[in-house]
């Protein structure tokens, strides 16, 4: 049983050279990847909740459950 912390996310390493702009350039890339990922993950939910929402109100409404009266 290994008792070291494993860390959940990824994280970049450190540039060899602080003024490396390539290595800095493709650490940013990286990192704006993975937030890219996160938002597009997060825009699939919510079309899929808002699918499901139309889909029981448009059920509701077939059924008589809603009037407008």
């Amino acid at each position: 049983m290994s008792t070291g912390t494993n860390p959940k996310t990824p994280t970049a390493p450190p540039p060899a050279d602080p003024y490396d702009l390539l290595a800095e350039g493709a650490r940013a890339r990286k990192l704006s990847g993975e937030v890219e990922g996160v938002r597009c993950m997060a825009d699939g939910m919510r079309l899929i909740n808002n699918a499901v929402l139309a889909q029981v109100l448009l059920a509701l409404w077939d059924s008589g459950s809603t009037s407008t009266r």
